[in-house]
C-alpha cells in the first residue's frame, strides 16, 4: 500500500540523498526531488538571551524531541550515567515528553542520577533558541531521523551536537559534532565527555555547525526550492 501510494503522487519531497536512495530501492518510481530541511536562522542564532530552565553552573547536555523508542532517550541517560563518573557535575536536561516519560524517569532513579537528569516537559517554541543557548551539546541518539531540525536549530545558536551515526547527518556531524553506533552507550558517553571537557575545541564545532547551516538549511532557500517545484507541477 505504501509502494502504491508513492507511485500514483505526481512528487515526492525527501529531506536527504539516502531517503531518495532508499525509496528508489523500494521500488518508488515518481520523481524524487530532494530539498533539505530548513530553519529560521534569524531566530536561532548565538546572539540572545539563555534559558532560565537550565542553571549554567555545570556542564549541560541536552536532549530535545518525543520520549519514544526510536529517539532513543534512556541511551542518553546511560551515557550520561558513565560521563558522571569522571564529571560528577554534568547535568542532563530532556525537553520534550511521551509515553516513555515514566520509564526514563525510574531508569534515572535506578541508576542513582535522578538528581543530575532533569525533566522539562514541553518547552515553547518561542523558547527554544534560549533553550539551545544554554546548553553545551546537544545530544540524539536516536535509531532513526531524516534531517531533524533539533540537530539543525542546535548547530544554528553554536551549540555542537553528538548523534547516531546516520548516512543523512554526517555532513553535520562530521563537522560541528560527533556521531556514535546506535546503541553504543559507551561511544556515546566518550563523545559527550569530550565536548564538555574541551570548550575551546566546542566553541569551534558551533561556530562551524553555525556556518553550515547558513549555507544550506536556511527556511527562505527551502521555502523557494518547494514553491518553484510545485510551480512547475502546476504547469505541468
Amino acid at each position: 500500500v505504501g509502494q502504491w501510494t508513492y507511485n500514483v503522487a505526481d512528487a515526492v519531497f525527501t529531506y536527504t540523498d539516502p531517503e531518495r536512495t532508499a525509496l528508489r530501492e523500494l521500488g518508488i518510481k515518481t520523481d524524487i526531488t530532494v530539498i533539505a530541511n530548513g530553519i529560521d536562522t534569524t531566530r536561532f542564532t548565538p546572539i540572545g538571551t539563555v534559558s532560565n530552565h537550565i542553571v549554567r553552573d555545570t556542564p549541560v547536555v541536552l536532549f530535545v524531541g518525543r520520549f519514544t523508542e526510536g529517539k532513543r532517550p534512556a541511551d542518553a541517560i546511560k551515557a550520561i550515567a558513565r560521563v558522571r563518573s569522571d564529571y560528577p557535575n554534568v547535568r542532563l536536561y530532556l525537553a520534550g515528553d511521551g509515553e516513555r516519560r515514566g520509564d526514563l524517569e525510574r531508569l534515572a532513579t535506578e541508576r542513582g542520577i535522578d538528581e543530575t537528569v532533569r525533566f522539562l516537559g514541553h518547552v515553547n517554541y518561542d523558547e527554544m533558541p534560549a533553550l539551545y543557548r544554554a546548553a553545551d551539546v546537544l545530544v540524539l541518539p536516536s535509531r532513526a531521523e531524516g534531517l531533524p531540525r533539533t540537530v539543525l536549530e542546535a548547530l544554528a545558536t553554536e551549540t555542537p551536537v553528538v548523534t547516531s551515526d546516520l548516512p543523512q547527518l554526517r555532513p553535520l556531524t562530521d563537522k560541528a559534532g560527533h556521531a556514535v553506533p546506535v546503541g553504543n552507550n559507551k561511544a556515546l558517553a566518550s563523545a559527550l565527555a569530550d565536548i564538555i571537557s574541551n570548550p575551546v575545541r566546542a566553541k569551534q564545532l558551533g561556530v562551524r555547525g553555525r556556518e553550515l547551516v547558513t549555507e544550506r538549511h536556511r527556511w527562505a532557500e527551502t521555502v523557494e526550492r518547494t514553491t518553484e517545484r510545485l510551480e512547475r507541477l502546476a504547469g505541468e
